[in-house]
């Protein structure tokens, strides 16, 4: 599966199987957040550590995540490791909109 769903007490890990998260895997993407949301998880963490390019579209799918939980009061976190996804986050000026962490320790520590 690309996208693996891990819950660990009250948050919801989306891990993405992929170094291209590219708009082919968007409507996956989307479908894993929305079960999520359905089951009321509002601390997610999007797990990009394997990734190491996303497009436009999957980048516009993290933001549209991060409007959804705002509106509930939270935001996601994003684990990026790989220096090729920072300098997408920087260009795109998207390292202000995210919370990003190195591990998922970090980022569920984060929540509490």
């Amino acid at each position: 599966m690309i996208f693996d769903k891990i819950i660990i007490n009250d948050i919801a890990i989306v891990k993405v199987n992929t170094a291209r998260a590219t708009i082919e895997k968007v409507p996956d993407f989307k479908l894993a957040i929305k079960e999520l949301l359905d089951e009321n998880y509002s601390k997610v963490i999007i797990d990009l550590s394997v990734c190491e390019y996303i497009d436009s579209t999957f980048l516009g799918s993290l933001v549209f995540t991060q409007k959804k939980l705002k509106a509930v009061g939270q935001e996601i976190r994003l684990i990026t490791v790989k220096d090729s996804l920072s300098t997408i986050f920087v260009i795109t000026s998207m390292e202000k909109v995210f919370q990003k962490y190195v591990s998922i320790e970090q980022a569920m520590e984060s929540f509490l």
